[in-house]
């Protein structure tokens, strides 16, 4: 039934037809409930990510970090899982960029922390950097007078 033209697969007019009118087919009550239910994923969502994202940054080591990764997995895997699959979708482009700003986040803070805990960063990187600069700054002069 399908006719292949230079790779491409194009579907006969009848099935179009048929997937439109199905498409055109759901009732508002219907976007309006799916609507309500992306919403309420997403600030189930954004409580999780942050509430976790404020426990990661009191961790203390590594272990910790850890635990809360793996929490944080569960708990949005769990979530996910309580609302339909066609839920997800219906999350606005500034929903989603939210949620995925959080997620990074998190990821940033986490990744900062476990190189911290190897050694691999000082553990005040802004403290060092204001000493560093103090020490290279040279001494100011007097009002009135220039430095030399």
């Amino acid at each position: 039934m399908d006719m292949r033209i230079s790779g491409l697969y194009i579907l006969p007019a009848g099935v179009l037809v048929a997937v439109a009118s199905l498409l055109a087919g759901c009732s508002g009550k219907d976007e309006e409930n799916q609507r309500r239910e992306s919403r309420a994923l997403y600030e189930k969502s954004v409580d999780i990510l942050q509430r976790h994202t404020d426990s990661l940054l009191q961790a203390k080591d590594s272990a910790r970090v850890r635990q809360l990764d793996t929490r944080l997995d569960a708990e949005m895997t769990r979530i996910n899982y309580e609302y339909p699959p066609e839920v997800a979708p219906g999350l606005s482009e500034s929903e989603n960029d939210t949620l995925t700003m959080m997620t990074l986040r998190f990821v940033g803070v986490r990744d900062s922390l476990l190189r911290r805990f190897d050694g691999q960063l000082p553990i005040d990187t802004l403290a060092q950097a204001q000493t560093d600069s103090l020490a290279k700054t040279p001494k100011t002069a007097k009002p009135g007078k220039a430095a030399k």
